[in-house]
């Protein structure tokens, strides 16, 4: 916000308080800077909050690109040249967990979101650092071994339905 307007708006915040005080009939425009004090105050808080699912997909993009570091990293040690992405198995695990992480992320940003708008904002940041923890184990453990993927995607899988979940109900909420 502008600081003269901010001024302005204050000083006419104070002046609606200091008639409420005196009890002289404040003026319109002492109403109305301070319904702007107050909007601005609650608008300033909503994005403070903000900073929690903010926060998640900046991790969230951090895994996408560790994983996909990885891949490159694959490339070389297992002698798979770009573009292949097939003929090596140990190589195909790497790129397989990249992709798949790609693939989640799709549903999982906007479930994130919305869930924050229409939902909780700390339960949603909770949910998606969940799934930041799930994809990680999911990328050691397939890495290791096809099978020990399955905890990490279950535990993205849940956090982003339940995501999903809150946003609809959120959403059917305003719109029923």
């Amino acid at each position: 916000m502008d600081p003269t307007i901010a001024e302005a708006t204050t000083d006419a915040a104070v002046d609606a308080v200091t008639s409420a005080a005196t009890n002289t009939v404040p003026t319109a425009a002492d109403l109305a800077a301070a319904a702007a004090l107050n909007a601005n105050a609650a608008l300033d808080k909503w994005l403070d909050q903000l900073a929690y699912p903010s926060l998640i997909t900046l991790l969230a993009l951090a895994v996408y690109l560790l994983v996909t570091l990885n891949v490159g990293r694959a490339r070389g040690r297992f002698n798979v040249p770009a573009p292949q992405t097939t003929g090596n198995a140990d190589f195909e695990r790497f790129f397989r967990v990249q992709q798949n992480t790609l693939e989640q992320l799709v549903f999982f940003l906007p479930a994130l979101w919305l869930a924050s708008f229409y939902g909780s904002v700390k339960l949603a940041a909770i949910l998606g650092m969940l799934w930041v923890g799930g994809r990680l184990v999911y990328a050691n453990g397939y890495y290791r071994a096809p099978a020990k993927r399955v905890p990490g995607f279950a535990a993205g899988i849940a956090a982003s339905s339940i995501l999903w979940l809150i946003a609809m109900i959120g959403v059917a909420r305003i719109l029923l």
